[in-house]
């Protein structure tokens, strides 16, 4: 990993600026892994507010289509588990074959919500 990454926040699905960022150190080294942006009670309001808005309209939504995104988003984890396993290692100092595992649904599937049958996954 990129010992420069730096992280930003989203609010609303845009960038929020922050007004610093903290380093994230690597406990195994002590190396600095990444900048992460330095959140506010302001920061936080806002991503409250903007969650509170959001809401109604994801209610309306079908039972099927929220699980459909909410499956979309468990794929995405799965299609990056090594990168976000890695994270973690940087950032907190868990071995390599510990981490990936918090991506893994037990036995490797997960439950459609909408009907509770189980698909495989990986």
């Amino acid at each position: 990993m990129n010992p420069q990454r730096r992280f930003q926040l989203t609010i609303n699905g845009r960038a929020a600026e922050a007004p610093g960022t903290f380093d994230v150190i690597n406990p195994a080294n002590e190396t600095v892994v990444a900048a992460c942006p330095e959140g506010t009670v302001a920061l936080l309001d806002q991503a409250v507010a903007a969650a509170r808005g959001a809401f109604p309209d994801w209610a309306e939504l079908p039972h099927r289509e929220r699980a459909a995104k909410l499956s979309s988003i468990a794929d995405l984890i799965e299609a990056h588990q090594r990168e976000l396993a890695e994270l973690i290692t940087l950032e907190q100092g868990k071995p390599q074959n510990g981490p990936r595992r918090q991506f893994r649904g037990r036995g490797r599937r997960r439950v459609d919500p909408c009907d509770g049958r189980a698909r495989a996954t990986g």
